[in-house]
């Protein structure tokens, strides 16, 4: 069966948390499933750390206990709705993946720090490592400046655009086993 991905006139028009630069060489989007959890939680925001789950579907990833894998290319929130439309009981999503080269521009929506692919209370300068946040006071799966003691980096801003937008490095899937050396 193919999934096509309908995007509804109002998602046309909302703002994204998550612009790739230079995707067409450098990043690869991988197709999946949005684990159902997400799907009724309408918590996810393109540019947000995206993990797999024993069954394989795509989970907001927990930067203390789950291995990142990608940053989220859809969205599934009460402002964008890329599952709008399909047919109940599916999920399809993305996740894009990145080497060295791949360059996201991501940002939040508002002073919200729930809302969008960063929580915007940190103060971030180009080189700054980013992982994935916890539960703690952002929303899981969003781009953090705080490590946890053995959270993979997944990232590194290259530029900082506004207060609320940068210019990241994202280095996803990671090759790491927690506990090992930093691979960065």
């Amino acid at each position: 069966m193919i999934h096509i991905f309908r995007v509804s006139l109002a998602n046309a028009f909302a703002k994204r948390t998550c612009t790739p630069l230079y995707e067409k060489h450098q990043a690869t989007p991988f197709a999946g499933t949005l684990a159902s959890a997400h799907v009724t939680g309408l918590d996810i925001y393109s540019g947000m750390v995206a993990s797999l789950n024993s069954s394989g579907e795509f989970v907001a990833c927990d930067g203390a206990s789950m291995v990142p894998f990608g940053l989220f290319a859809l969205d599934c929130n009460a402002t964008i709705n890329d599952l709008d439309g399909q047919p109940s009981g599916t999920a399809p999503f993305a996740v894009w993946t990145g080497g060295p080269d791949a360059l996201f521009k991501v940002s939040t929506l508002s002073s919200n720090s729930d809302k969008g692919a960063f929580e915007d209370s940190w103060t971030v300068v180009v080189g700054t490592k980013l992982y994935a946040a916890t539960s703690g006071g952002n929303a899981v799966g969003q781009l953090t400046d705080a490590a946890n003691t053995d959270a993979a980096p997944v990232g590194t801003v290259i530029q900082v655009v506004s207060a609320t937008t940068a210019i990241v490095q994202i280095l996803l899937p990671v090759a790491r086993t927690y506990g090992t050396t930093d691979p960065s």
